[in-house]
This record gives structure tokens, C-alpha cells and sequence, in this order.
């Protein structure tokens, strides 16, 4: 096992390769449907936001958008798969 020192010189030995995004992970990451798939992510974030912002529960929110609590958790940890 290395010490802290040996970890750090070895670290500062190998410069980090650094390549600009394109602004859309999923297009970089070379996933389906990147355009979708960052259209939904931004709208999670709008939604989260939106929910963080007038201090609901999950259960008040679904109640608003006609969802359960359990799709509301799914969908507020980003599984948008069924919604298009």
C-alpha cells in the first residue's frame, strides 16, 4: 500500500487527460436518444426544484401532478423510462 506522499508523486507524474463536452453527456457518452434523454433530465431538475421550492413531500407533489409517491421518488431520482 502506497503513503499519501508516494499516491500524490505518482498522481502529479500522469497529467489528467481532459476533453471538452459537446454540452449534452448523453450525446458524449454515445447513449440512445441523447437529445431526449437530456430534455428529461433538465426537466427532473425543474421538478425537483420546483418541489424543493414550496417545501412539498412527495406525496403532496404526486398529488398535484396525478402521480403515486413511489413514481414521484423514481422520477426525482431521474428514472423517466415510460415517460416521453
Amino acid at each position: 500500500m502506497r503513503n499519501g506522499k508516494a499516491a500524490a508523486k505518482a498522481k502529479a507524474e500522469k497529467p489528467a487527460l481532459v476533453e471538452e463536452g459537446s454540452g449534452n453527456v448523453f450525446a458524449d457518452l454515445s447513449l440512445p436518444q441523447p437529445d431526449l434523454a437530456l430534455a428529461k433530465a433538465r426537466l427532473v431538475q425543474q421538478i425537483r426544484d420546483v418541489i424543493e421550492e414550496r417545501g412539498l413531500t412527495q406525496v403532496k407533489a404526486g398529488k398535484l401532478v396525478g402521480l403515486d409517491q413511489p413514481k414521484v421518488s423514481a422520477l426525482v431520482r431521474g428514472r423517466t423510462d415510460g415517460y416521453s
